[in-house]
């Protein structure tokens, strides 16, 4: 357990301060041009005090901030270096309460413009340049531009781009002599925004028109219009490279066909940008280029099946669906062999949408994929060589569309199989961990694919100073990590992103934890995520301090298999404060169950619940406990620091037979105990052993049986008015005493069945004597009533 803590960390605070982190809901303008000053107006929810920015990337610095009228906006005066990169920036806002949302802003190389709405005309543009805009409802902005006979105009919009909302808007240019030269909604390049170039034919003004693709209140937002004589490739060859390494590549859909050389890096994503340069000037939006992956091959299509290109396996190889038929390529195999084949479109910006299938020498199809694909590829196959020879292997679109611009890469080999780990967080939760000051912040790890014979530990660095962290054990059959980070007492607000890594027993020593938290920015219905990010260093914020800190009393006894154990927790409250505090445990083991407390004002001391089951884990845990407190506008959440809890396996087995009595009876139950003889620890005095969950009016003394005894009994009384019928939850309970405290065991019984009475059966009626009952007749001559 890296040294588990066998004692309780205390939290205790002096001051007061609500830890409710800022909520960014828009920037605008959305964008600025590398090399000036720019002040971005943010409006959304707490943005009180604004101490700082937190930034993915290098080349922004905040000057100044300036508080708007209420919390819900204000001002950043931003400095954006000329070095730059190009593209999103993330970045998320640091207040007293915490990190806010994360956000992106965009930086491009042409100059900004701010939107300038008129009543009846166009906003006249110089070019080019890139307007930060936004679209509030049904009417269209329109823009006009002057060009010469013959000049070239590239329009391009990032709206859904801007990671913020799915809108979805429509271009279109209109001529000097209003006819419509082109109009587009939807391309794949710019996830569902658009991309139109034009060549003026003759001098003139020309407006660019955008609009709504639907009509929808909802469909409103921000977006950014790029004008100008730019470059604008929208796929390469080859779509992808080799990490740090010199790779020319041809650039498509932007007239000529031209080359630039690359050298990319690969930061975990799987893809890189490019952006283009030239004479011009710098492309608005890059390409995308994969990274990584077997090594590029470079292969010529054919239509004869005896020229069809043979890849060696692994391999990559870039291909352009230009017919209907698709490409098809060849692969040797040997029987047994496995085979893994991925076709990646939608990484690349491809409007292709891939269909693969496989097939042997006689056309037979072993296998194919259209939509299920697998993780990072839309295409996927997966299978085992049945004989010699060699595999056809065809991608083709699923509707047999097909272009230019018709690209994909194909990749023959086995993925490797590394480390991968994330937050576990509810549902829109920030992946952020806080640390009041102090005091402690607690998140969870989910955890796939590491090698725990290695020994296995977590490190973080680059945590804010007076910050440290204690992780639980990596181990088998537990996928989930809890970690505590405190911040001491005396260190200022701050927050910094930290890196993840592993520590192993064996070679290597020092292991990526491969941490990757997919964050979808962009959702459609049912919160279908449309455009995501990848968060791949920890944002850690030190906070203010809380009313409240908690003490882990460490239980003095384990926690056996079958049975309970409750842990104290003692609340440390600052003077004034009252509330509720609601308490859960951060992370239990499998088999290992937690329940929640809620701790009145009135009360400081509260006792955990925890329940082990048959599969619980032997051995210790690291238990950390979450608290959080709501009071009007604010709200509150600490963790404890981690006490150890030991899960043993049973100290002893105890039975108690079923029985079966009737209303108003007694019954005796007899009890025999079995000790296990491994069990080694001095038992200091009798057990005490009750039958818990009884049923109604039905009752029975606890009994002391001594501790070298293995036998005793138990009187249940069951009262006239008892429950009848057939009781299955009765509970057996041993309590072993020993030093510190009291093991609870539990145990199942056997029916308990209560009968009513047996009610006496009714006598038979007997025959009755005739001479008895009838009467008797009269004499002659003497009447019925008597002698006359």
């Amino acid at each position: 357990m890296n040294g588990l803590l066998l004692f309780a960390t205390i939290s205790v605070v002096v001051a007061v301060g609500a830890m409710l982190p800022p909520r960014v809901a828009s920037v605008m303008p959305p964008g600025a041009q590398r090399g000036t000053e720019v002040e971005w107006t943010v409006s959304g929810e707490r943005l009180v005090d604004v101490k700082d920015l937190l930034l993915c990337d290098p080349g922004l610095e905040l000057l100044t901030v300036v508080a708007g009228k209420n919390a819900e906006s204000c001002m950043l005066k931003v400095r954006v270096h000329q070095d730059a990169k190009l593209g999103a920036h993330a970045m998320r806002l640091r207040t007293a309460g915490g990190l806010s949302n994360l956000f992106h802003v965009f930086i491009g190389a042409q100059p900004e413009v701010a939107e300038a709405r008129t009543d009846n005309g166009a906003q006249v543009l110089q070019l080019p340049c890139t307007v930060g805009a936004e679209m509030t409802g049904e009417d269209p902005d329109r823009y006009v531009v002057a060009l010469a006979a013959g000049a070239r105009c590239v329009c391009e919009i990032e709206a859904m781009r801007l990671l913020r909302s799915p809108i979805d808007l429509m271009l279109s240019v209109r001529g000097p002599d209003g006819n419509e030269l082109g109009r587009v909604d939807d391309t794949a390049f710019g996830h569902k925004d658009p991309v139109l170039a034009f060549v003026a034919g003759v001098a003139g003004a020309y407006e660019i028109v955008v609009e709504q693709a639907f009509a929808d209140r909802v469909n409103t937002g921000a977006y950014r219009l790029h004008v100008g004589d730019l470059p604008r490739p929208t796929a390469t060859v080859p779509a992808g490279v080799q990490p740090m390494q010199k790779t020319p590549l041809a650039l498509l859909g932007d007239g000529a066909l031209v080359t630039t050389e690359v050298e990319l890096s690969d930061d975990g994503t799987g893809y890189a940008p490019v952006f283009t340069q030239d004479a011009r000037g710098v492309s608005p939006t890059p390409v995308w280029v994969r990274v990584g992956g077997p090594i590029e091959v470079a292969t010529e299509p054919s239509s004869d099946p005896e020229k069809l290109p043979l890849l060696p396996y692994p391999s990559s190889t870039t291909g352009v669906v230009t017919d209907r038929a698709g490409v098809r390529y060849r692969i040797a195999a040997k029987k047994g062999e496995a085979f893994e084949f991925r076709v990646l479109t939608q990484g690349i910006r491809s409007p292709l949408d891939p269909v693969m299938g496989v097939r042997n020498k006689d056309g037979l199809l072993l296998a194919g994929d259209d939509d299920a694909g697998a993780p990072a590829s839309d295409a996927f196959v997966r299978l085992t060589a049945r004989e010699d020879g060699e595999l056809f292997l065809t991608v083709r679109d699923v509707m047999r569309r097909h272009s230019p611009m018709h690209v994909f890469r194909l990749e023959c080999g086995v993925r490797a199989q590394t480390t991968k780990c994330r937050l576990v967080v509810a549902r829109g939760q920030d992946p952020v961990v806080t640390i009041p000051i102090g005091s402690h912040g607690g998140m969870v790890l989910q955890v796939d694919d590491a090698d725990v014979e290695a020994g296995l530990t977590f490190v973080l660095d680059g945590l804010p100073p007076g910050v440290t962290a204690v992780f639980g054990r990596v181990q088998k059959g537990q996928n989930l990590v809890p970690f505590v980070l405190h911040a001491v007492g005396d260190v200022p607000l701050a927050a910094s992103l930290a890196s993840l890594s592993l520590r192993a027993e064996k070679e290597p020593l020092v292991r990526s934890a491969g941490y990757a938290q997919v964050l979808p920015l962009v959702t459609a219905r049912n919160d279908q995520a449309i455009l995501s990010v990848l968060q791949q260093k920890l944002p850690v914020a030190i906070a203010a301090q809380v009313p409240f800190g908690l003490e882990l009393v460490p239980p003095t006894v384990p926690i056996v298999r079958g049975a309970p154990l409750a842990v104290q927790v003692r609340i440390r409250r600052v003077a004034g404060f009252l509330g509720e505090v609601r308490l859960r445990a951060l992370w239990t083991p499998t088999g290992v169950g937690a329940g929640e407390v809620t701790v009145p004002a009135a009360q400081d001391v509260a006792m955990l619940p925890l329940d082990a089951g048959a599969n619980a884990p032997l051995g210790p845990f690291a238990l950390a406990v979450r608290a959080t407190a709501v009071g009007k506008d604010e709200a509150f959440e600490v963790c404890s620091g981690f006490c150890e809890v030991v899960v043993d396996k049973p100290w002893l087995t105890a039975k108690v037979e079923g029985g079966r009595a009737t209303l108003g009876a007694e019954l005796s139950l007899p009890l025999v105990i079995e000790k296990d003889a491994e069990q080694k620890r001095a038992i200091v005095g009798p057990l005490q052993v009750r039958l818990l969950s009884l049923p109604r009016g039905v009752t029975a003394e606890a009994v002391a049986v001594a501790a070298e005894a293995v036998a005793g009994a138990f009187t249940v009384h069951i009262a006239a008015d008892a429950a009848v019928g057939k009781h299955k939850n009765v509970v057996l309970e041993v309590r072993v005493p020993v030093e510190g405290g009291e093991v609870v065991h539990r145990y199942g019984i056997p029916e308990l069945r209560i009968d009513e009475p047996k009610r006496p059966k009714k006598a038979k009626p007997t025959a009755v004597d005739a001479s008895v009952t009838k009467p008797t007749a009269a004499p002659s001559g003497e009447s019925k009533g008597g002698p006359r």
